[in-house]
């Protein structure tokens, strides 16, 4: 820190002395020169020394020197980290220590609490830039701290855990109404943890695997879905909403037989089943034609079942087909013909020898029938094809000839019309 000290001088009488002053830090403040005899006391003072190194000089007095020494001034040493960065992330780094010394010769240490933060140097003198290295904490989602001593001083610093994130590859499945398995993957750091739970109210979907770290997969059932409304189930997996959408079964229908012959008379007790794989389902069974009537309730809501009909007399002499449609299925009724039958209007008609010309009324007993008309014997004529329908009546003509004999006799003929017999009689009379 510099001062002032002194030196007493002895000389012989009548000699002088003087001093002489060495380096410039070192100064003679009193009696630098006098004569004998002593003694006298001589001062001189130091001024402070700025450097970490002792130093000493020499003051010549009357050609004898006078070795003076100082001491160093302290070591001193500062540590910044304000360029140090922390506190660090998950994945670590590294950041620079300043030094900073007060002399060139001013040694210093650093040493560290754990072994993921190290100094690049351990010692060193003067001033220096030192880089500390912070290891990687990905393994963890703990933060942790750590400190060093530099010279004495201690310098804090910190690190962050693993920060969890989770994403799914996903966010929605779709299943057929099948049913059948599904995967999704959960990806996140390794040192993260996470569970999934099951839908409580989608009993028909369940997790049949499921990680519970890092990037893992979470496999899935779904249940066939024999319903016509679809599902949705959501499970929960690592804090997020999984949906899974389920397709309905649809309402399709197939009928046990899809044909009925029905008698031209009618029906009144036939039916056909049906089934669909579906529940829920349901649809109506209509007829697209007058003449056949479903007798079975409608709506049909039920999987499986028969449909029951009847079916009106044929009043025609033509076959007709009609057709009840359920979902989609036609089933087609076939009914045959009525038959052609006909009624007259007599059966047996007697004439005298001069014959003459006659009609036979014929009624069908079904729309569309037309009689036709034969005889076997010649003296008899007929048309044909019969003329009509008018009121649903048919006319047939007929021509019986004159019977000349010169005895008296009797003849015979019969008309076939509609398949019905019509006795001609004709006397010579």
């Amino acid at each position: 820190g510099g001062g002032s000290g002194s030196v007493n001088v002895t000389t012989p009488s009548g000699c002088s002395y003087a001093a002489v002053t060495g380096p410039s830090w070192l100064s003679v403040t009193s009696n630098g020169s006098g004569v004998g005899p002593g003694p006298v006391t001589l001062g001189f003072s130091a001024t402070p020394n700025s450097t970490t190194s002792p130093r000493s000089g020499s003051l010549t007095i009357g050609g004898t020197a006078f070795l003076v020494s100082q001491d160093a001034t302290a070591c001193s040493v500062t540590v910044d980290a304000s360029g140090l960065g922390s506190p660090f992330s998950a994945g670590g780094g590294s950041g620079p220590l300043a030094i900073t010394a007060n002399g060139s010769n001013c040694a210093w240490t650093a040493t560290s609490s754990t072994s993921w933060a190290t100094p690049s140097a351990t010692a060193g003198t003067g001033n220096a830039s030192i880089t500390v290295t912070v290891g990687s904490n990905a393994s963890s989602t703990t933060g942790r701290t750590a400190s060093l001593t530099i010279a004495s001083q201690t310098v804090g610093l910190a690190q962050a855990g693993t920060v969890c994130s989770y994403n799914l590859g996903s966010m929605v499945a779709t299943v057929p109404n099948a049913g059948g398995n599904g995967t999704v993957t959960v990806s996140t750091a390794n040192a993260c943890t996470w569970s999934s739970t099951p839908d409580p109210t989608a009993t028909w979907l369940t997790i049949t695997s499921s990680g519970s770290q890092g990037t893992a997969n979470v496999t899935f059932h779904a249940a066939p879905n024999t319903s016509s409304t679809p599902l949705t189930g959501t499970l929960t997996i690592a804090g997020q909403n999984f949906v899974v959408n389920q397709a309905a079964t649809p309402c399709t229908y197939t009928l046990g037989s899809t044909t009925f012959n029905a008698p031209a008379g009618g029906a009144s007790g036939p039916s056909f089943t049906f089934q669909t794989p579906a529940t829920g389902c349901s649809t109506t069974a209509t007829s697209f034609s007058s003449w056949i009537h479903v007798t079975t309730a409608q709506p049909v809501t039920t999987q499986t079942g028969s449909i029951a009909f009847t079916v009106d007399a044929n009043p025609a002499a033509a076959t007709r087909a009609g057709t009840i449609q359920l979902a989609g299925q036609t089933f087609t009724v076939t009914q045959v013909a009525a038959a052609c039958n006909y009624s007259l209007n007599f059966y047996a008609f007697l004439w005298n020898q001069a014959g003459g010309n006659g009609n036979i009324l014929a009624s069908p007993s079904a729309n569309g029938c037309t009689p036709s008309a034969s005889v076997n014997q010649p003296f008899v004529g007929v048309t044909p094809t019969p003329t009509g329908p008018v009121l649903n009546i048919f006319t047939e003509s007929y021509t019986v000839s004159p019977f000349v004999s010169s005895n008296s006799q009797v003849r015979r003929a019969t008309i076939l019309l509609g398949g019905q017999s019509v006795l001609i009689k004709q006397t010579s009379w």
